[in-house]
């Protein structure tokens, strides 16, 4: 019987989009070594400032005491539904879709913006210095849990206390096309070669 929870908090590098627990998923299987429950708020083309929500909410409304963070690239940028009535933002509303994180270029690829908007609103050098407050505050924010931070696709961000790397090494996009089940951007054998290279220094991190 599991004694503990774990909370994974991410994008779409640890997201259960059909609410379903793939028992060989990198993080379930980590819970497992833990003996813990897995509380899994990650979500689909999630912001760091989403994944900071995320957190949040999880601090306020959950009991956890392990903890895995998987930034994100800072080329996100938030669309809000304008006819859903709000009076605060938190974790809900990403969840629910009122407020959507998604990176510049596919927002382009979606006619959402123009080139020229786009260049007007969006300046990566800009992005990777207020994503870098915001993942500070999450690392500030998890100095007294168990935490295992990967800067995964936020390669700008490097900390003692992060692990340089993760799941984007072993993505669908390295693999190419397998005939396995694929979650989080990883096919199922690949869940299995990530967990072996950084189960150490996630449980370095973690317990």
């Amino acid at each position: 019987m599991a004694t503990s929870n774990l909370l994974i908090v991410g994008d779409s590098f640890v997201a259960e989009d059909n609410g379903h627990k793939n028992n060989w998923a990198w993080w379930n299987r980590l819970a497992s070594d833990l003996n813990c429950e897995s509380i899994n708020l990650g979500i689909t083309g999630a912001s760091n400032f989403n994944i900071w929500h995320q957190l949040e909410y999880a601090l306020e409304n959950f009991n956890f005491d392990k903890l895995v963070v998987c930034l994100t690239a800072p080329n996100r940028i938030e669309s809000v539904d304008v006819s859903s009535d709000r009076e605060n933002i938190d974790y809900t509303n990403f969840k629910s879709g009122d407020v959507t994180s998604w990176a510049v270029h596919e927002r382009i690829e979606w006619n959402e913006l123009s080139v020229k908007t786009a260049e007007l609103l969006f300046d990566h050098n800009v992005a990777v210095s207020k994503d870098k407050i915001i993942a500070k505050s999450i690392v500030h924010n998890t100095t007294w849990k168990n935490a295992c931070i990967f800067n995964n696709l936020f390669e700008e961000f490097t900390k003692a206390s992060v692990i340089t790397g993760g799941p984007k090494e072993f993505s669908d996009v390295v693999t190419g096309e397998l005939d396995e089940p694929v979650s989080g951007h990883l096919y199922k054998s690949a869940h299995a070669d990530f967990y072996n290279k950084y189960k150490d220094q996630i449980l370095s991190k973690i317990m």
